[in-house]
């Protein structure tokens, strides 16, 4: 398998989608921005883990995919995540499929499946679950359905 950094833009808009409320793994809440940095921090250590790359050249490495060192990455992260969802005409539909791409470039490292990061893509995914067209309307169980005789 292959990876990439994906871009602050990328992170910010599924971190816009974080739930406001939702305990982190400590119970305190993360807010978006939070969880935009978890999301930059995993998506690192994957590129760093499938790359062979040691922590000592987290920034010559963040640099070469990004363009900017690791700190600025995540605040770029986390910036965009505040300020960068004002205007989206992303549905719900593209949230998932940015989700899915994150979690192929994420996956990486070992311990992703235990990580913050994917706990918080979890969240959103299910936050764009739940706000599909239909959705709401749909059967909760089996046992809601009508079955035709």
């Amino acid at each position: 398998m292959s990876a990439f950094l994906c871009s602050p833009k990328h992170i910010g808009q599924l971190a816009g989608w974080y739930p406001a409320g939702n305990p982190d793994i400590d119970g305190e809440q993360d807010d978006k921005c939070e969880a935009a940095v978890k999301l930059g921090r995993a998506n690192m250590k994957s590129i760093m883990a499938r790359y062979g790359q040691d922590d000592d050249s987290i920034n010559s490495v963040c640099e070469e995919w990004s363009g900017l060192n690791y700190t600025d990455y995540l605040a770029s992260c986390s910036m965009y995540a505040r300020y960068g969802n004002k205007n989206s005409t992303l549905e719900s539909v593209d949230i998932l499929k940015m989700a899915q791409c994150f979690a192929y470039q994420a996956c990486e490292f070992d311990g992703w499946k235990d990580d913050d990061a994917y706990r918080v893509l979890d969240w959103i995914k299910g936050e764009a679950i739940r706000k599909l067209e239909g959705y709401d309307d749909a059967p909760w169980d089996y046992d809601e359905i009508k079955e035709v005789a």
